[in-house]
């Protein structure tokens, strides 16, 4: 089959005016359709090309050039192209398509839309693979994506794959997976319907107060149920719940827990019949793709026959153990839309295994499913043993052995943040043998770490790498330490080539180097290959740990001017990311340069508010709550329906203080932590009803039958709705589905997750007038916040009321 003999089942001669391919008319549109649709996820530049030629590309009359043919064999999604094609199919025309291309069907048989499109396109990527022609294998593939399928080619080539890996330490060359891996302990938390007095008891003491519940400081005080879990396999996990979150910080091992997770699962599919599926969300984008076509590519990189409908038949038989790693690295902005195909996703299919990962998570009421656990921190012993399988400069071995008895005699009491982490922990390893020490403040041993990996240990003596697009290491760390502070900045943590050379083109860095040298080939080699600092995947390019970026961007403004860091103020202000994305990268900038850091973002932002005649208090503190803070979530209960249902009133009490303030960036959360104590919100709500509040904003809490024998744990957990007639609607499908609590056929509410933007109360003050009164009275936490915050700002006022004159030179 060749290119005209693919389109030509496409046109429809004669007859009534009806398109196979709906609104794509004519020989030369057609042929248009697929190679531009085909081409869409590659970077080289669109088709230039006339209807002249895609006429005769359609009929034969001329070959397609091979050089389009190669990019689309190199680019070509098979998952989103037969998502394309299946857009626009015709269901009138299936039978005919179908049968003109051969496909068998027996009698009575119709063609399913989503597998015929899946072959097309299949079918397509092999004519791109053979330059233009291939066997026709449509019939062949169609049949099999509902037969009986092994998969034991995927199974093979992603164990192949992901059994291997190269390290902080392993730059150069994959090691197996099992050398180095050590299995962090896990621990069950659950502080949605558990007793558990020392969570409460941190909340009544004000321990846990703040603008939100701390999630680290909640994980440590809430994992009393279920005990800790060591060997952690998917067995054990689906006994406590079928849908698990694993929670920890970064450089915990989330990732390695994940691939852990997934080769234990490959290695067990012959007997288990569960097929492992790896997903990485940082590639999620709505605009682009959408969770299944993720999963589906998940597979088809290993094997390109694999399509939708062979997931969905799997998806529908409870046959996948789905492993969803990096919910955090999901831009924010598109947090909302993957929860939701989330949700949908279990809805449709309840009977499957589903792991994710993320470093935090706000609001817990959001993923009400999950059962979440924390990634528990090295033990003692497992950072030995991690330290012990560690291959680390062979020929010395006296230096492992003086590392370890250091660990043992000094620095598991002077540097526990460090030592129970396994990234950190390496990073000591690899600085103690350049600089033997280890500072404690976290800018000043990543100043170390970033040295060690520019400074290698080679044949026994420190050398610095061949750097292609420099003569000195020290000004290719200025040109990086540019391009991760500018990327840092607008949240890009992954790039593709084109992305990279944006940057690039940009940086002022480069202007006084060696532009024969600093090229983009070369900057890219030496960021992975001389540096060690990225490395490439699939065509993007990664950072070896968002850490370093965080650092190097914290470095590269620390030292900047005055002008300079009140643009980056504007910029944090006027962002549209959650501000707890940049809180460690800040307080690192804060600790690098204290003094410009509060006199140039900290200081003007408290003048703003305070410095003004006009203003009385009242004004003043209605203009730091709504600078400071977006919105205010709170919960309003229905306490006798959930009496009547056996929810107990630990689990009410969290409710009640689980709400809080979202602050709008991460000056304002480093302002709160300067002060002596943390705040609330205001927590006596109990004169406010769901009639004061802007109830379109609102989510219902709808309760879930969650019984779980196997974990010796029953009861009901509360998950928030939107509480529009739409949704709603789709609720009421799911109610035997999704166990949801009903009487009489509706939904049990048993409260409401409401959300308030505070410029909406502001600009409505008559509106809001139950709520302004409540966060006016002088008891409330936020006017006492106010108080100090005012505090803190004649401190600053009196330090750098001056500052012209502390901008004279001394001399």
């Amino acid at each position: 089959m060749d290119f005209s003999g693919f389109c030509k089942p496409f046109y429809k001669y004669g007859g009534k005016r009806a398109f196979i391919l709906r609104g794509i008319d004519g020989q030369a549109k057609i042929a248009e359709f697929f190679l531009t649709k085909a081409l869409l996820q590659s970077t080289a530049p669109a088709l230039s090309y006339g209807d002249d030629s895609f006429r005769k590309w359609f009929t034969g009359e001329r070959k397609v050039p091979a050089e389009i043919w190669a990019e689309i064999a190199k680019t070509l999604s098979t998952t989103s192209f037969a998502e394309e094609i299946s857009a626009v199919l015709n269901e009138k025309f299936l039978m005919k398509v179908a049968t003109d291309f051969e496909i068998s069907f027996e009698k009575g048989e119709v063609p399913e839309k989503d597998a015929l499109s899946s072959v097309i396109a299949q079918q397509f990527l092999e004519i791109a693979r053979g330059d233009g022609e291939a066997y026709n294998v449509m019939n062949e593939l169609y049949h099999s994506a509902f037969s009986y399928n092994d998969y034991s080619n995927y199974i093979q080539k992603s164990l192949d794959k992901y059994s291997k890996m190269k390290t902080l330490l392993y730059t150069s060359s994959e090691h197996d997976f099992y050398e180095f891996f050590v299995c962090n302990d896990i621990r069950a938390i659950d502080f949605r319907n558990v007793h558990d007095s020392a969570l409460i008891k941190a909340i009544e003491s004000g321990e846990l107060a703040g603008s939100r519940i701390d999630w680290e400081k909640t994980l440590l005080l809430s994992g009393i149920n279920g005990g800790t879990i060591k060997s952690v396999t998917m067995e054990k996990l689906k006994k406590l719940s079928q849908y698990t979150l694993l929670v920890g910080m970064g450089g915990i091992g989330k990732s390695m827990m994940m691939r852990h997770l997934f080769l234990l699962s490959n290695k067990e599919y012959k007997k288990s019949g569960l097929l492992p599926i790896l997903v990485i969300l940082r590639e999620f984008n709505p605009e682009s793709t959408n969770l299944i076509r993720m999963i589906t590519d998940s597979v088809s990189r290993f094997d390109s026959t694999f399509s939708i409908q062979q997931l969905k038949i799997l998806l529908a038989n409870g046959k996948c153990r789905l492993l969803l790693d990096g919910l955090d690295e999901i831009k924010s902005s598109d947090t909302n839309s993957f929860l939701k195909q989330l949700d949908a996703l279990i809805d449709q299919y309840p009977d499957n295994q589903i792991v994710m990962s993320t470093r935090r998570y706000s609001s817990f009421v959001e993923l009400s499913r999950f059962r979440i656990m924390e990634m528990m921190p090295f033990t003692r012993k497992q950072s030995l043993e991690l330290i012990g399988n560690l291959e680390y400069c062979p020929e010395e071995p006296k230096l492992k052995q003086q590392f370890i008895e250091k660990l043992k005699s000094e620095y598991f009491k002077t540097h526990a943040e460090f030592v129970n982490n396994p990234l950190l922990l390496t990073l000591m390893l690899m600085s103690y043998h350049r600089f033997a020490g280890i500072p404690e403040k976290r800018h000043l041993f990543y100043e170390q770490a970033y040295d060690t990996l520019l400074m290698r240990h080679d044949s026994g003596k420190l050398y610095n790498r061949v750097f292609h697009s420099v003569n000195d290491p020290s000004d290719f760390s200025k040109v990086f330490q540019e391009f991760c502070a500018k990327s840092y900045r607008r949240h890009d943590y992954e790039f593709d080539r084109a992305k990279i050379a944006t940057y690039f083109d940009k940086l002022k860095s480069t202007e006084w180097l060696d532009c024969k040298k600093m090229t983009l080939e070369n900057f890219i080699y030496d960021a992975c290959h001389s540096a060690c600092l990225m490395y490439e995947e699939g065509q993007t390019y990664h950072f070896l740990h968002r850490s370093f970026q965080e650092y190097l961007f914290a470095k590269y403004y620390s030292h900047k001017d005055g002008t300079t860091l009140q643009k980056l103020s504007r910029s944090l202000l006027e962002a549209e990311y959650d501000p707890r994305e940049d809180e460690g990268a800040f307080m690192m900038m804060y600790d690098l340069d204290p003094e410009n850091v509060e006199k140039f973002v900290l200081y003007p932002y408290l003048d703003k508010i305070f410095n003004s005649n006009s203003k009385g208090e009242r004004e003043q503190f209605w203009s730091y709550i709504s600078k400071g803070y977006s919105e205010w979530q709170f919960p309003l209960l229905y306490s006798d329906r959930m009496k009547k249902y056996g929810i107990d009133n630990d689990h009410i009490l969290f409710l009640e203080r689980s709400g809080g303030l979202s602050a709008k960036s991460v000056i304002q959360i480093k302002l709160t932590k300067m002060l002596s104590r943390d705040y609330d919100s205001p927590r006596d709500l109990s004169s406010l009803t769901i009639e004061d509040i802007n109830k379109p904003e609102s989510m219902l809490l709808i309760g879930r039958d969650f019984t779980e024998r196997n974990a010796g744990e029953i009861g009901i957990r509360l998950f928030p709705v939107p509480s529009d007639e739409n949704e709603m609607k789709t609720l009421r499908q799911l109610t035997s589905l999704s166990k949801i609590i009903t009487e009489n056929n509706e939904p049990v509410v048993f409260g409401y997750i409401c959300c308030i933007s505070f410029n909406e109360v502001i600009n409505n003050p008559e509106k809001y007038s139950k709520i302004i009164s409540i966060w006016e009275d002088e008891r409330s936490p936020a006017k006492a916040e106010f108080y100090e915050m005012k505090k803190l700002y004649e401190k600053f006022r009196i330090k750098y009321s001056h500052t012209e004159d502390m901008d004279d030179d001394d001399f």
